[in-house]
């Protein structure tokens, strides 16, 4: 058995899940998640935990041709720029998107794209944090839906 888009993609869905279901401005239309477990679980439950019990049964396929339960919209996403939306979402709370910036490089210091030499001027940062702002907000909306990727 095998699945068809990388591990780390599966754990960013069930993180946007999770932070769409927390958002009183969204709803998770949870008959789209049939076999997940529900809110509750998804809430609570940590992804390493919850994907032993269930990536099979929700991803997995035996040939390639397979159609698995549950697939990602589309294939082609990048991971790199998934996480990118994800971590400018989790930082929502600073507004300026050089806040988001500095703050991200403090933590995680290998995130060449945002490293300063590349990205020099404060116009450019905060078109950059937009675009990945935009991107989890379309992602938020798109697993309240059944979908991501």
């Amino acid at each position: 058995m095998w699945i068809k888009s990388r591990y780390v993609m599966y754990r960013y869905w069930y993180k946007f899940l999770q932070y769409a279901e927390q958002d009183d401005a969204r709803t998770v239309d949870w008959a789209k998640y049939d076999g997940w477990g529900g809110a509750n679980l998804v809430l609570f439950e940590r992804f390493e935990t919850w994907w032993k019990m269930n990536w099979k049964e929700l991803f997995a396929v035996e040939n390639e041709g397979d159609t698995a339960r549950y697939e990602l919209t589309r294939r082609q996403s990048r991971a790199s720029a998934v996480r990118l939306a994800l971590l400018v979402y989790e930082h929502r709370h600073l507004k300026s998107g050089v806040d988001v910036q500095v703050a991200l490089l403090k933590r995680y210091k290998n995130l060449e794209s945002l490293d300063s030499d590349k990205v020099l001027e404060a116009k450019r940062i905060s078109q950059f944090v937009r675009r990945y702002r935009k991107l989890a907000e379309q992602l938020l909306d798109d697993v309240c839906v059944g979908k991501f990727g």
